[in-house]
């Protein structure tokens, strides 16, 4: 399916990840991981202004106050650059995507492509492995219930369905590698309003968008950059899927630009963590 797309965002950023709506700010939000910067974007304007982090930054999540959590190389940090908590030793290379969950805690995996990563979660301070055995971790978002957790380790190709808060894994809701021919891994996600995950593709650059409940590809869209990373529903409706994207070696005059696209449907705001930050 070809849709039509607003091209947004800074230039020259090498790993677009973690995007979400900032409802007090009325802008998005997102990262440039390897670049090392946290973007706030104008979805009207297109005005880019950024934040130098000091790290590569995997994640990011907005406190109930307003300040913003960063999951970075060592570990997870307010903006004010105050440790929250270390990066669990052993457990790979970095944090990568996250989101914060509905009771207000703070979701963030690792990679360690030896399966030595885990998903963990962030509440009162401390950090606990929640799901182990993970390469990629990547999407994550809840059902509208908020009953069912969704999780994407990109390097099983998997999308698996989680009992929601005991996280015991109910089903695959698609296995990627059962496609003939599929193109790309699965990357970052987020759920609409109707209950259907939107997948970024890594290396397929495209989103589609899944029947949670069947695992079916109700529709395709093509993006012109290869490595998409990850979706999120923003503007004030929340009804822009906004896309990010990566250069990784794509010499596309667009790779790593954002995509904003009108799909029809509408989608959730981010959580709110509860205050895991110190005073500034």
């Amino acid at each position: 399916m070809k849709a039509e797309y607003k091209v947004l965002g800074l230039d020259n950023v090498l790993l677009g990840e973690c995007p979400m709506w900032d409802a007090e700010q009325k802008k998005v939000r997102y990262l440039d991981i390897l670049g090392r910067k946290s973007i706030l974007l104008n979805l009207e304007s297109g005005e880019c202004t950024y934040t130098e982090l000091n790290e590569d930054t995997g994640a990011l999540a907005i406190c109930a106050d307003g300040v913003n959590l960063y999951a970075a190389t060592s570990g997870i940090f307010d903006e004010y650059n105050n440790l929250i908590c270390p990066f669990p030793e052993g457990r790979g290379l970095r944090f990568n995507d996250g989101k914060a969950s509905p009771d207000g805690r703070f979701f963030v995996g690792s990679i360690e492509k030896g399966g030595g990563g885990a998903l963990f979660c962030l509440s009162n301070g401390k950090l606990s492995a929640v799901i182990e055995g993970v390469k990629i971790s990547n999407g994550l978002d809840w059902s509208l219930d908020l009953k069912t957790f969704y999780f994407c380790d990109t390097a099983t190709r998997k999308i698996v369905a989680y009992s929601y808060p005991e996280l015991k894994p109910l089903k695959t809701v698609i296995d990627f590698n059962e496609i003939e021919g599929f193109e790309g891994n699965p990357d970052g996600l987020c759920i609409d309003l109707d209950g259907n995950l939107w997948v970024a593709i890594w290396g397929g650059g495209c989103v589609v968008k899944v029947n949670a409940e069947n695992g079916k590809i109700l529709e395709k869209t093509h993006l012109p950059a290869k490595f998409i990373s990850c979706p999120a529903f923003v503007g004030e409706e929340l009804d822009t899927l906004f896309v990010t994207s990566a250069e990784n070696g794509d010499e596309s005059s667009l790779a790593g630009k954002c995509f904003a696209l009108k799909t029809g449907a509408k989608g959730r705001g981010p959580f709110l963590v509860k205050a895991e930050h110190k005073n500034k």
